[in-house]
């Protein structure tokens, strides 16, 4: 239920909670959306889920088949490789222009958010607060690119990398293993200021990620 003092409107409330319950899967791909106990659950009328359901068909979270009814949706194959395509080529650039520009103290966070990341998911086993986590990595690299265009970019972006981490989250230990090791080796390259080496690294950790998402979206095809 919608009941904290918020200054946004019902409208942007509902479409926010609703995206975020999507990109995180607590509405799962494919689940029919029951209108009459979303309004109930949350406590609003019609018009704000129908405005919050037709900004999500926008987004492409939510398909809306006449006479069948509205579904959550599954990512097609084509837009998660182009998300995966952008991120990639963005995330090199990145950190070729962080390189230099990143102080000491922000490296030295980032290799302890690395640390703790694994060390949380192994006391809580919270997936979602594991992705944050990633995400925040990457969102400190690409903020120190010092490229407006490529931070507004990767900062749209972001919700759908979510989306898409929690579609490939099968096996979490594993995942999380390699999330952190990824990260080490390219704050390595980084702090050794080998550009091309932290470059490559990048590309190859979302390149893993990216053959993930092919492979469990190519299952549905």
């Amino acid at each position: 239920m919608i009941t904290k003092p918020d200054l946004r409107s019902i409208n942007e409330q509902t479409y926010l909670y609703l995206q975020q319950q999507i990109i995180t899967n607590k509405m799962k791909p494919g689940s029919r959306i029951n209108y009459e106990e979303l309004r109930d659950q949350l406590g609003i009328s019609k018009t704000p889920l129908r405005d919050a359901i037709n900004r999500l068909a926008q987004d492409g979270l939510v398909e809306i088949k006449p006479r069948s009814g509205t579904f959550v949706s599954f990512p097609s194959l084509k837009d998660a490789i182009e998300v995966m395509e952008i991120r990639k080529a963005l995330e090199r650039q990145s950190v070729e222009n962080a390189i230099s520009k990143i102080p000491k103290t922000t490296f030295e966070a980032l290799l302890k958010l690395n640390m703790d990341i694994e060390k949380r998911y192994q006391e809580n086993r919270n997936v979602e607060e594991f992705l944050k986590s990633d995400i925040e990595f990457h969102r400190t690299i690409v903020k120190y690119s010092n490229n407006n265009r490529i931070i507004t970019i990767m900062g749209n972006l972001y919700d759908q990398f979510t989306w898409l981490g929690f579609l490939i989250i099968d096996n979490v230990e594993t995942k999380v293993s390699e999330a952190v090791k990824h990260h080490e080796e390219i704050l390595k390259a980084m702090i050794d200021s080998n550009v091309e080496l932290a470059k490559n690294l990048v590309e190859a950790h979302i390149e893993d990620s990216k053959r993930s998402i092919i492979k469990r979206l190519s299952v549905r095809k």
